[in-house]
């Protein structure tokens, strides 16, 4: 019987212990959207769309919140910044992310392929909740986002 209840008590700890290492990551992505906005060196000039031009551009209609900026087309350069209710919507959402990235290198290998580069280098992180895209050049970027997201 002790040997039972030993096991038990053991499976009961380590089943504690493995739900506290996965910890929730909680993302402010006003501030890391604005992070990036003013940080990172962008040859365009970025501004915020609304919600119907996220939907059309991204296919994203089911966020809870997002900061999206878009250059002016003359380049590739862009920032999303999307938060979701739950990790399920983050991680099918992550699919319409990659799949702008890919109509992006279509569209710009013939009107200016130079951003094909800063698209091959794009960041698409889905991390709990949260979706992050930044296309630029550099890694500044890349370790913005690793600040938020480690």
């Amino acid at each position: 019987m002790k040997k039972i209840t030993l096991t038990f008590i053991t499976l009961i700890l380590l089943l504690t212990l493995s739900a506290c290492s996965q910890k929730e990551v909680s993302i402010n992505i006003k501030d890391l959207s604005d992070k990036l906005l003013q940080q990172v060196a962008f040859e365009d000039e970025l501004v915020q769309i609304n919600q119907e031009k996220v939907a059309l551009l991204y296919n994203i209609e089911n966020a809870a919140n997002e900061y999206v900026y878009i250059g002016s087309g003359a380049t590739a350069e862009e920032i999303a910044v999307f938060e979701f209710n739950n990790t399920e919507d983050a991680k099918n959402a992550l699919q319409a992310a990659e799949n702008r990235i890919s109509q992006q290198k279509t569209d710009y290998a013939a009107y200016n392929p130079k951003e094909i580069q800063k698209l091959d280098n794009a960041i698409v992180k889905n991390t709990g909740r949260y979706l992050i895209v930044c296309v630029s050049e550099g890694d500044t970027a890349k370790k913005i986002i690793g600040e938020y997201t480690n």
